[in-house]
This record gives structure tokens, sequence and C-alpha cells, in this order.
């Protein structure tokens, strides 16, 4: 695509500008290795203030060319969200750009499917329904990187009326008029707070947060822990995640809302009910319905956690050998065929960071952290984190001993659930 298309929504042209008046907006958009991306979609919406209105409209939006680069010209100034859309899916995005008259603003776009994959409900999702008296409050709660915070508390200060962030950081919540502080706070990060925010009755207003993380605090990320069900035959199975103190979930899949219900099958295999129906008519005229719902080999999560890992007991690995010693000590724990696999698979390529790591075993920790509710009850469970953490050639090598950890039997009977995750300090994401 050697020629950028430039769209300039009209209802930012009512009042013309000198040129020298106008912002220009510039960049590059890259995949996650940093290679160009072409035709990816830049789209600029308007950043609503605590104390503005405004729409949710696209008002520029430019296409990406064969080097990735986009340039929107003849911007008013203001502030602005700015979203690279790909395929069916959100990549990347900015909040609160701020544009000035004159000046050329330049982003640099890493697009990662992952970073954000339901960023569109802020524009696209169906609003609440006011009542006459009431106004609306929404917004997005992410990190200063982007990362949406799910779980993160919003309060209108002075009321009885707090939100809660959903895992793509999104929440909505009615108010009454007035004028007041908005809060928002989530573990492990510092609170923010619009101050005097007014609502008026029947207004909508968006407030979109961005927090910093307090210092001092080491954050853990409980990256994509595995849930797998065995039911002696199919069953309808419920379940729910107890998070402690300072826990967080930041993402799941299938969504998890308040909770999984899923129809497993014996070896494991679940649907969520959710799928698309054909009703087609038979040769008698009698309605057939085709039920094709997303099939699931496991459940998954992710959380951020406080640091209340053990270090006592453990592995020191090499890098080289990092496969053959997951599986040896998956197999010792318990685990067998595709739960071993999976974890092989999606891990052993993104532990290269180092050559040398500490890997310490997690077993009863978890259930303080995440505990596990199942319906029906499992006769067996098995649950298994690994804390891993790179280290140095001089800390690896030096004179110490790690004591190896005692792993315990495992049998599987009857109504068996079994789970594998791994946590890593805050910078190794």
């Amino acid at each position: 695509m050697g020629k950028m298309l430039v769209l300039l929504v009209a209802a930012l042209c009512t009042a013309a500008l000198p040129a020298e008046e106008y912002a220009t907006l510039s960049g590059t958009v890259t995949d996650p290795v940093g290679d160009p991306l072409a035709g990816v979609t830049v789209q600029v919406y308007i950043s609503e203030a605590p104390e503005e209105g405004g729409g949710r409209g696209v008002q520029y939006q430019a296409v990406s060319d064969d080097s990735g680069r986009f340039v929107i010209e003849g911007v008013e100034p203001g502030i602005y969200d700015v979203i690279c859309v790909g395929p069916g899916r959100e990549l990347s995005f900015k909040l609160d750009v701020e544009l000035f008259p004159g000046v050329e603003v330049n982003l640099a776009f890493r697009a990662d499917p992952d970073t954000w994959k339901g960023v569109s409900y802020l524009y696209t999702r169906e609003e609440i329904h006011l009542p006459d008296d009431q106004a609306t409050l929404s917004g997005l709660v992410c990190d200063v990187n982007g990362m949406p915070i799910a779980y993160a508390t919003i309060r209108v200060e002075g009321t009885d009326v707090h939100a809660t962030s959903d895992e793509d950081g999104y929440f909505q919540t009615l108010v009454p008029p007035g004028e007041y502080n908005v809060t928002c706070s989530a573990p492990g990060f510092l609170d923010f707070t619009y101050e005097e925010v007014p609502f008026l009755a029947d207004m909508r207003r968006n407030v979109n947060f961005a927090l910093k993380r307090s210092e001092g605090v080491l954050n853990i990320i409980v990256r994509k822990p595995n849930i797998y069900f065995y039911p002696p035959e199919a069953t309808e199975v419920t379940v729910r995640l107890e998070l402690g103190e300072g826990c967080a979930l930041t993402y799941s899949d299938p969504r998890y809302g308040e909770g999984w219900t899923v129809n497993v099958e014996p070896d494991g295999w679940m649907d969520n009910g959710i799928g698309y129906v054909v009703v087609p008519a038979g040769e008698l005229g009698e309605e057939e319905v085709i039920f094709d719902a997303p099939r699931y080999g496991y459940l998954f999560y992710e959380a951020r956690a406080p640091d209340v890992w053990q270090r006592e007991r453990g592995w020191l690995v090499t890098r080289d050998v990092m496969g053959d010693f997951f599986t040896s000590v998956l197999e010792e724990y318990g685990f067998r065929g595709r739960e071993v696999d999976d974890f092989l698979e999606y891990w052993t390529p993104r532990l290269t960071e180092s050559l040398f790591y500490a890997v310490y075993p997690q077993t009863d920790e978890i259930n303080a952290v995440v505990g596990l509710r199942v319906e029906p009850e499992p006769d067996s469970v098995l649950r298994l984190f690994f804390l891993i953490e790179p280290l140095d050639e001089a800390t690896a090598t030096a004179d110490g001993y790690l004591p190896e950890p005692e792993i315990p039997e495992f049998t599987r009977e009857g109504f068996t659930v079994v789970e594998w995750g791994v946590c890593l300090a805050d910078t190794l994401k």
C-alpha cells in the first residue's frame, strides 16, 4: 500500500483553522518483533476529559503503508485516544495523546493482539439505560503501558456508588447528579483521583484511568494457569476462583465473568454453551437445531498477585535442558499427556532470556493466593505453580545449595482436576 489513506471526518471541519494552528499525528506500526506492519488502520477518537463532553466516533484515521508509517495532517489540537486496528481486532493503543498547534507528534505502536483484546468495548458496547434523574460514569482502567487492569475499584466519593473494572479494564455505573471526586484504586498501584467531576441528569460521562505502580511493591504475575477437568461422565461443571488479598485477575479464556460453567466430557474437552445455532427446515418441516459451540481443552486465567511464594526449595536449571527438566518434573508430580505437552509448547520458547534459572515449585501456597472451588466437588485435585527467576552467572555458580523439594505422590481417582501455572516477577512478563 504505497499511498496512505487519510480520512478527516466532516464533523471536525466545521471551523477552518489556519494551517499553522493544526497539529500532525504520525508514527510507525510494527509487529511484536519490530517488523513493519502495512494496512493497519490508525483511528483517532476524542478523549473525554472529566470536565468536558465528547463523542466516541472516529474523528480521523489513516492506514499504515509498506514501511508501517502513517501520517495524519490537519488535526485540531486536543486530547485524543489513538487505536491501531488490525483485521478484526485491536492491536495496540495509546490513551490521552495531546496534540498542539503547529506540532507533529510521532508515536510508535508495537502491535500485540494480547495487549488489550477488549479495548473496543469502550466504543461499541451498549450503554446502560439512563433513568431521568441519573448520569452514567464509564471508562477504562489501564497501567501506564496500556495494559488493562481488571478488578480495579472506582469510587464516587460522598456517595454509595462504586464500580469494578472487568477483564478489559472497562467499567460503567449510574451516578446521581452532583459534583464529586472520582477515585480509582487497584492492588499494587497508586490510587488516582479526579477532583470535582460534575455529573448532570441524563449525562454520559467517560473517564479513563492510567495507574502507576506502587514503589517498593514486587508484583508477581501468575501466567497462564491451565485447569484441566476429567469427570467420569459428561458433566456440567461450575468453577469459581477465590482471589486472596492483593490479587486481581487480568485475563481469562473463556471469559470468567462471575465464574465459569462448562460442559465437560470424560476426555477433558469442554464447551461453555456459547456458540452458533442453525435452524434449517427439515424434509417434513421440522426445525433442526445444530449447535456449534467453541471447544476448550482447558480453562485458563492470568492474575496479578503479591509475592508470597516460597524460595526455600527448588532447582537450578540451565536454558539448554529446560524442556527435559520440565518434562521430568511435571510427570513426577502427576501430569500427563497433553497437560505436559501444553506446558512445554508454551513455556519452553519463552524461557530464553537467561542462561540460568531458579525454579521453585508452589503447591500449598496457591490456595492462599487463588483458591479454586469446583462443583461438583472433585475426588482428586493437583495444583502446581512454578515460580521462575532468571539468574546471572555469578549468582548461579556461586557456592551455595538449594535443597530440592520432596514431590508428593498423586493418584487420579474419580472426578480429577489438575492445574499448572507459572509465576514471574513483573519485570519478566
